[in-house]
């Protein structure tokens, strides 16, 4: 018999004995989905494209995607992804006090956990961050009790740190490059994601990642994206000074550009752009998911969030998969042509996803990473 699947009616869905679930939160993590999706495709072909006799986007509407997809997710979408889960850790925390269960052992354990599924993704997907949000996910456990303003100071700090790696990146590759190059040939290194430690140093990401952690730990403590006045107002206030900060930040890149400043530079008030934006999106999204009618088309995401892992792994098996065609009919298609095909593929998966989670608990992945965390099989 053929199911209908209303996405209010899954969004709404009610799972026994589960803590209530923020769907904006949720709506927010498959927006970030998507957007990584189109980044590591994006990716893909530009390596196809440099691997071949001619490394140039010929289509002038390729060259145009191209630009759309850096300007529009390059650096914003990851910084999503790293806040939503310092947040998910909070209201983890907050649910795990509120039934005096014990919880920074299995949250450890959850994380190595975690480091393994990273490991086994990063033999076929070089790209993965698992690794990484499982490392800094320690932090997290380190700095839970510490005072709210603390965690904020704790977080800019992290911030100017990386923008300190970018900035100075010649003089500390000095440094890091040689400990990465001896990482690499480890082993045991490559198991805890080190083997791209000094990229992660020299880009900022390693200091960015664990700022935003931190970041949505605050956010997460502070209840913001609970449905009240005072939150409204938080984030019409952060979408104001975001979009101002992004329009400052981006003619102040382009009179750098234009001077032929240092790129290391240029680089840096880039990052700092890109974190101003992606504050912008998380407050866009948040402002239009309180309209009636976007609500019903961001319902569609809400599933796709609740199995953010499975949706993360299958993305990256489809991106291995499809550009591992003949390189001749991967550039045939396009830079857009390829795109298209990934916008059908993500779309497929918010079907199965909302098909999946109208009927079962957990995605897949979720809940074999839920089994293992306690050593028993769950109810799914």
């Amino acid at each position: 018999m053929p199911v209908y699947l209303h996405p209010q009616a899954v969004a709404n869905c009610q799972v026994p004995n589960a803590s209530k679930r923020i769907r904006v939160i949720d709506a927010l993590r498959g927006i970030t989905l998507f957007g990584i999706l189109i980044i590591h495709s994006t990716a893909s072909f530009m390596e196809v494209l440099e691997a071949s006799f001619n490394p140039e986007l010929s289509s002038v509407l390729d060259k145009i995607v191209r630009k759309s997809v850096g300007n529009l997710f390059s650096n914003t979408l990851y910084s999503i992804f790293s806040f939503l889960f310092g947040l998910s850790f909070a209201i983890q925390l907050k649910n795990s006090l509120s039934k005096k269960k014990s919880f920074n052992l299995l949250f450890i354990w959850r994380l190595i956990i975690l480091l393994l599924i990273g490991y086994c993704h990063s033999l076929f997907f070089d790209r993965d961050i698992l690794q990484l949000y499982a490392l800094l996910g320690l932090l997290l456990v380190l700095c839970a009790k510490l005072k709210s303003n603390v965690l904020l100071t704790l977080s800019f700090s992290l911030f100017m740190i990386s923008l300190i790696c970018i900035f100075y990146n010649a003089e500390i590759s000095v440094i890091i490059v040689p400990l990465g190059e001896f990482a690499r040939e480890s082993n045991f290194f490559r198991l805890l994601g080190l083997h791209k430690f000094d990229s992660q140093v020299l880009t900022g990401r390693l200091f960015s990642t664990a700022s935003l952690f931190l970041l949505g730990l605050y956010a997460g403590r502070k209840k913001v994206f609970e449905d009240n006045t005072e939150n409204h107002r938080i984030f019409w206030k952060m979408l104001y000074a975001s979009l101002s900060i992004v329009i400052i930040i981006f003619v102040l890149y382009k009179i750098l550009q234009a001077a032929e400043v240092h790129e290391y530079a240029t680089d840096t008030v880039f990052a700092v752009e890109k974190i101003a934006q992606s504050f912008f999106y998380v407050a866009v999204i948040v402002k239009l998911y309180q309209i009636r009618a976007f609500n019903k088309v961001a319902n569609w995401l809400v599933p796709m969030g609740k199995m953010g892992l499975t949706a993360y792994i299958t993305q990256s098996l489809f991106i291995i998969t499809f550009y591992s065609l003949d390189p001749l009919v991967i550039t045939q298609i396009g830079l857009t042509g390829a795109l298209g095909i990934t916008i059908i593929f993500f779309i497929s998966q918010l079907l199965f996803a909302s098909l999946w989670m109208s009927r079962y608990r957990y995605g897949p992945l979720e809940w074999l990473w839920r089994s293992i965390t306690y050593l028993k099989w769950q109810p799914i």
